[in-house]
């Protein structure tokens, strides 16, 4: 069995048993829920479950793909996906993500791991995490160039750069505060601490968020603005993100009972933007992500969630 065989035999395993050992210690004692609550911030002894897709940053259609012409280069994030478990205060978290660079001609796939748990007093709110990230070849350009088939779009082909194993310990504290009339809602300020031994660069995130009902139990809408401000540089990863702000906006419908839908924009600060065809001599420093999020009792979930790159 070769290295990249191996690698991606490791990351694909680490995945399914991650999800097997959700599967087979978590469901079995969870107990039967009735929630009956009205929209508002969620008390934190529930249970919530989250799967998201986020896929190709291209937002040229067929015809400029076949030309070589990316408005929208599918460069950086390409695909994630993730899973969250929510039980009581505690939080599993599992996310995966295939990182393109056409510019440098690499790729790698990212695998973060973690638990963390959620205390609060006198209105402030602490969620400390500990977890792994993995860093190598899981799959991820056959995940990317399926799409690109699906779409008859040019296949991207480059190799995988080297990767491993690193621990990371992160932190978030915020403070959330009720807003009455006319501005009704949760305005939350926050600051994230994320530091990693290897691999991902660590880096402080200060931000501000507002999340108001516009239909009454049946859609939220979500504010966020702040910055990611990276403490250090890991080559392959700073090749393609930078310090800066970002926005986001995201829509929260109720589908069905305790059943959530999501979908929103975000905007991220980037600088590998450089190699596309046509507008390479423009200034795209920034590049958007689109989320698609499919959860369960999730109502008055914090956007900034969604957003793991």
């Amino acid at each position: 069995m070769g290295i990249k065989t191996s690698t991606r035999w490791f990351g694909c395993m680490f995945v399914i048993a991650t999800m097997g050992s959700i599967s087979a210690t978590t469901f079995p004692i969870i107990p039967h829920l009735n929630i009956k609550t009205s929209l508002g911030l969620n008390n934190v002894n529930d249970f919530k479950v989250f799967l998201a897709v986020i896929n190709d940053n291209n937002t040229g259609n067929v015809e400029r793909g076949q030309k070589g012409q990316y408005i929208g280069p599918d460069d950086f994030l390409t695909v994630s996906v993730f899973f969250r478990l929510h039980l009581d205060a505690w939080r599993l978290a599992l996310t995966y993500n295939d990182v393109t660079s056409r510019k440098e001609e690499y790729r790698y796939d990212l695998i973060f791991g973690g638990l963390s748990k959620r205390y609060e007093s006198n209105g402030i709110v602490l969620k400390p995490e500990l977890g792994l990230v993995w860093k190598g070849d899981c799959g991820g350009d056959e995940i990317q160039n399926g799409f690109h088939r699906m779409k008859d779009l040019p296949e991207l082909f480059v190799p995988y750069c080297d990767g491993g194993l690193a621990a990371f310990a992160a932190a978030m504290v915020s403070k959330p505060i009720n807003l009455s009339h006319p501005f009704q809602g949760i305005l939350t300020s926050s600051l994230e601490v994320r530091l990693i031994s290897d691999l991902v660069p660590s880096r402080l995130s200060p931000m501000l968020g507002y999340q108001a009902e516009i239909w009454p139990g049946r859609l939220q809408v979500e504010l966020l603005a702040g910055a990611r401000l990276y403490i250090n540089e890991i080559d392959e990863y700073s090749h393609m993100v930078r310090s800066g702000a970002f926005t986001a906006v995201n829509a929260k419908f109720r589908v069905y009972q305790n059943f959530y839908f999501d979908t929103g924009i975000a905007v991220f600060p980037a600088q590998n933007l450089e190699n596309d065809p046509i507008y390479k001599d423009k200034d795209h420093s920034y590049i958007p992500q689109i989320n698609m999020v499919f959860s369960w009792n999730s109502a008055w979930y914090g956007l900034y969630n969604y957003l793991e790159y």
